[in-house]
């Protein structure tokens, strides 16, 4: 089995506990998928397997909450460009609806946020924000 193979393997099963377990291991599939874009998006070619598994990775780490969510924005970005570059964004439709889908839960004001501090208030808005700006992009 290719290394590749077995490191997606152990992420697609990471469930980390903690909110920086989750944070930190949503940034390093972002800076991954960020780096990679230009080498795996290319014009004419179907996703391979492990990168359509690594943008799976990066779907559930969206998913686990504003700060995990906000870490993986760039690497979102990232994509909508390469393949916007290659002509590839109707291949990549589906995947951005499931990114959005996941965006939408951890974008949603939490029932306690008023008794959240100010700081974290403000940083949930410019995720927020970030995200606004994100699918604005991916629209036009």
């Amino acid at each position: 089995m290719p290394l590749l193979d077995v490191i997606l393997g152990l992420l697609a099963a990471a469930r980390p506990s903690s909110q920086g377990a989750r944070r930190a291991l949503g940034k390093f599939v972002a800076d991954a998928v960020s780096a990679w874009s230009e080498l795996f998006v290319v014009p004419g070619a179907a996703p391979a397997k492990q990168w359509e598994q690594l943008l799976e990775v990066l779907l559930c780490c969206a998913s686990w909450g504003m700060e995990s969510a906000a870490v993986t924005l760039p690497a979102w970005t990232s994509l909508n460009t390469a393949a916007s570059r290659a002509g590839l964004s109707a291949v990549y439709a589906p995947v951005f609806a499931n990114a959005v889908r996941a965006y939408r839960l951890a974008s949603r004001f939490p029932e306690d946020f008023p008794a959240w501090t100010f700081e974290a208030q403000d940083a949930f808005r410019d995720f927020r924000d970030e995200l606004r700006d994100l699918l604005r992009r991916m629209v036009d």
